[in-house]
C-alpha cells in the first residue's frame, strides 16, 4: 500500500512538473509573439522545409539505388527512360540538398534576430518593472537574487527558449517521419529503438534538474564575483584598493569564489555526460542488431538494397535524431526553469502604482505636513527606528531635523516619500493620508538632496535638466539653475558648456566633490518643486563648505516648504525651526535661540561641536 502510494504521489509529481513546464513554454510563446511575430514565422516555415527535406531525400535516395540495382541485376544498357529518371531523382536529391542549406542559412539569420528582439523585449521589461516596484524590495536580498537571475536569465537564456522550441517541434516531426519511413518495413526495426529511450530520458531529465539546481545554487557566488570584479576594474574604487594595496586580496577572493563555482560547475557536467553517454550505449547495440537482422532480410531477398540502405540510414538518422530531441529537450526543460525566474519577477505587483479612487494631494501646500503617531521599523527587523511620533511642519516653513547618527532622521524623508509606509500611524499632507493618497503627485513636487548624491556619468546638461527631463533643452532654464547651485563658472570653464561630458567613465573631465554636490542642487533648483528636502548631503564637505551652501539653498528656498537633515548644528541655525530627533521621538522642537535657552540635548550637542571647531581653530593658529 505504501509504495503504491509512493508511485502515485511520484506519477503526480511528475504531472505537475510537466504541467508546470507547458506553462512556462505557452508564456515563452507569447513573448516572441510580442516581441517578433513575423520573423518568428518565417523561422518556423523554414524549419519545417529543412525538417521535410530529411525524409524526402532518403525516399529519393532508395529509389534511385533500386533503379541502379535493378540496371546492374539485369545486365542491361541504361535505357532512355530509365536514364531521364534517374537523372530526375539525382537533380530532385540536389534540389533537396540546396534547399537544406538554403534553410539553413535562413534559420541562422532568422534565430539572430529572433534572439535579438526577445532579449531586448525582455530587457526593457524588467527595467521598466524594476522602475516601479515598491522601493523596500529592492532592498531584499531575496529579491535582488531574483532580480540577478531574471536580468541574466533574459539575456543569455531565454532568446534561446523561443529557437529550441522551434528545434524541437520540428526535430519530433522529423524523428517522427523517420519512424513512419522505417514502420513501412518492419514494426520490430523501430520498435527496439523505444527500449534503449527510458534510460536516456531518464539521463536528460537528471541532468538539466542537475544544471537549474546549480544555477540557482550559484546566484549568490555570481553576484559576489561580479561585485569584486567592479571593486578590481571601476575608478571610483581604484585610489583606495591601490593606496591600501587591496588588488591582490581582492584577486584572490575573486578567484577562490570563481574557481568554486567552476570546481561545482564541472563536476555537475562530468556526472551528466557520463550519464548520457551511458545510457546511449543501449541505443548503440540495439541499432547495430538491427541493422544485422536486416542485412538477413537482404540476403533472404525480403528487402530490396534501396530499403536496406533507405532502412540503415534511417536506424542511424533515428539514433542521432533520438539523442538531439532529448539533448534539446533537456536543455528546452533547462532554460524554462530559467523562465519561471524571469515569470515571477515579471509578475511582481507594481506597487507604485497610484491606486485607483485615491484622493490627490495637490501643491503648492495650503496647511503642510504632519505625522500621527507614527511606528517604522524595517522589514526583517524586531527592532523600532521610529516610535509614537508625532509632529508638524507648516507650509512655507523651513525646518531642520537634527539627531546623532542612527537616530531616524534618513528614515523620516523615507516615510514622507512613501518609499516605506509607516507600521503605525499615519502621514497627512493638507489632512490627506499618504497611504490613500497618490504618491506620484508627492514625488513630481518634490526635490531631495540626498547624502548619497547620484553623479550621473553623463552631459552636465543632463545632470542638472534631470530635474525636469521635458525640458533638457531649456538652455536659459538650465543656465539660471547652474547660476542658483553655484556652478555657472563651470559652465563657462567647460569646452562645450552645457553639452560637455563630466565624469571620468566616459569623458575627460571629472568635477570636486564639493562641485558635483553644487551640480545636483542645481538639478534640485531645476525641478522647481513645492517639497525641498536636505538629507545631509554635505556629510563629506567641510563645516565652512556646508554653511554656504545651507545658506544659499535657505536664501533661494524661501516660500517653500523645505527640510533640513543633518548632525551638523551650525548650519540648522538658519532653520524657522528644529526638531531633534532622539531614539525614534522628537525631544525638543524649536528655533535655534529657545533650545540653547533651554540647556538640554540640544544645546549639549551645539556646545560639544563649537568646542571642537574651536580647540581645532586655536590649533591651527598655534
Amino acid at each position: 500500500m505504501g509504495a503504491l502510494e509512493a508511485s502515485s504521489g511520484s506519477v503526480l509529481d511528475a504531472l505537475r512538473r510537466s504541467a508546470a513546464s507547458f506553462r512556462r513554454g505557452v508564456w515563452v510563446i507569447a513573448v516572441v509573439r510580442q516581441a517578433a511575430p513575423r520573423v518568428a514565422v518565417c523561422l518556423l516555415v523554414f524549419l519545417v522545409l529543412k525538417a521535410a527535406a530529411t525524409p524526402a531525400e532518403l525516399l529519393l535516395l532508395r529509389r534511385l539505388i533500386d533503379l541502379i540495382a535493378g540496371w546492374l541485376e539485369s545486365g542491361d544498357s541504361i535505357a532512355g527512360p530509365d536514364w531521364a529518371l534517374s537523372l530526375v531523382f539525382i537533380l530532385a536529391i540536389a534540389g533537396t540538398s540546396l534547399l537544406q542549406s538554403v534553410a539553413s542559412h535562413a534559420i541562422e539569420y532568422c534565430s539572430v534576430v529572433v534572439r535579438g528582439r526577445i532579449a531586448r523585449y525582455l530587457g526593457k521589461s524588467i527595467v521598466e518593472k524594476c522602475s516601479r516596484v515598491a522601493y523596500p524590495r529592492l532592498e531584499n536580498a531575496e529579491f535582488c537574487n531574483l532580480l540577478d537571475r531574471a536580468r541574466r536569465g533574459a539575456q543569455s537564456r531565454i532568446p534561446l527558449v523561443a529557437e529550441q522550441v522551434i528545434d524541437l517541434c520540428i526535430a519530433l516531426v522529423q524523428w517522427a517521419s523517420l519512424w513512419v519511413l522505417a514502420l513501412r518495413i518492419h514494426p520490430a526495426v523501430p520498435a527496439c529503438l523505444l527500449l534503449a529511450m527510458p534510460p536516456m530520458i531518464w539521463a536528460h531529465l537528471r541532468g538539466s534538474a542537475g544544471i537549474w539546481s546549480l544555477y540557482r545554487g550559484q546566484t549568490e557566488d555570481v553576484r559576489w564575483t561580479n561585485y569584486l570584479t567592479e571593486l578590481l576594474t571601476t575608478r571610483q574604487y581604484a585610489h583606495e584598493v591601490r593606496q591600501y594595496g587591496l588588488g591582490s586580496h581582492f584577486r584572490r577572493l575573486w578567484y577562490d569564489r570563481a574557481l568554486n563555482m567552476r570546481k561545482q560547475q564541472m563536476s555537475v557536467l562530468t556526472r551528466n555526460e557520463l550519464l548520457r553517454s551511458t545510457s546511449t550505449l543501449g541505443m548503440v547495440v540495439l541499432v547495430a542488431i538491427a541493422v544485422w537482422l536486416l542485412l538477413l532480410r537482404v540476403s533472404a531477398q525480403q528487402l530490396t538494397i534501396g530499403d536496406y540502405v533507405m532502412l540503415t540510414s534511417t536506424l542511424i538518422l533515428l539514433t542521432s535524431r533520438s539523442e538531439e530531441v532529448l539533448h534539446i529537450a533537456s536543455r528546452l526543460r533547462e532554460n524554462l526553469l530559467v523562465c519561471s525566474d524571469i515569470r515571477d519577477f515579471l509578475s511582481t505587483s507594481a506597487d507604485e502604482e497610484p491606486k485607483a479612487g485615491s484622493s490627490l494631494i495637490s501643491f503648492p501646500l495650503r496647511t503642510g505636513i504632519s505625522f500621527e503617531s507614527v511606528s517604522f521599523r524595517y522589514p526583517g527587523s524586531d527592532k523600532y527606528v521610529l516610535q509614537d511620533l508625532s509632529f508638524s511642519i507648516a507650509a512655507g516653513e523651513i525646518v531642520a531635523i537634527v539627531g546623532c547618527n542612527g537616530a531616524g532622521k534618513t528614515t523620516i524623508v523615507k516615510l514622507l516619500l512613501g518609499l516605506y509606509e509607516p507600521i503605525e500611524g499615519r502621514i497627512l499632507f493638507d489632512g490627506i493620508a499618504l497611504e490613500h493618497g497618490n504618491r506620484h503627485s508627492v514625488w513630481d513636487s518634490s526635490a531631495v538632496l540626498f547624502q548619497d548624491f547620484t553623479r550621473y556619468q553623463l552631459s552636465l546638461r543632463q545632470n542638472i535638466g534631470l530635474g525636469r527631463v521635458e525640458e533638457l533643452d531649456d538652455d536659459h532654464a538650465l543656465l539660471e539653475a547652474a547660476r542658483l547651485g553655484g556652478i555657472d563658472y563651470i559652465v563657462r570653464r567647460l569646452p562645450n558648456g552645457l553639452d560637455s561630458l563630466i565624469g571620468k567613465q566616459f569623458g575627460d573631465t571629472d568635477l570636486s566633490g564639493g562641485e558635483w554636490q553644487r551640480v545636483a542642487l542645481g538639478r534640485v533648483f531645476f525641478r522647481r518643486a513645492d517639497l525641498l528636502i536636505l538629507d545631509e548631503p554635505t556629510a563629506a564637505l567641510d563645516p565652512m563648505a556646508e554653511a554656504d551652501l545651507y545658506r544659499r539653498f535657505t536664501e533661494l528656498a524661501r516660500g517653500k516648504t523645505v527640510i533640513l537633515i543633518s548632525h551638523r548644528l551650525g548650519s540648522v541655525r538658519l532653520a524657522d525651526r528644529i526638531l531633534v530627533l532622539s531614539s525614534g521621538r522628537i525631544t525638543e522642537s524649536g528655533s535655534h535661540d529657545r533650545l540653547m535657552k533651554l540647556g538640554r540635548e540640544y544645546a549639549a550637542m551645539y556646545r560639544s561641536q563649537a568646542s571642537w571647531y574651536e580647540d581645532r581653530r586655536v590649533a591651527a593658529n598655534d
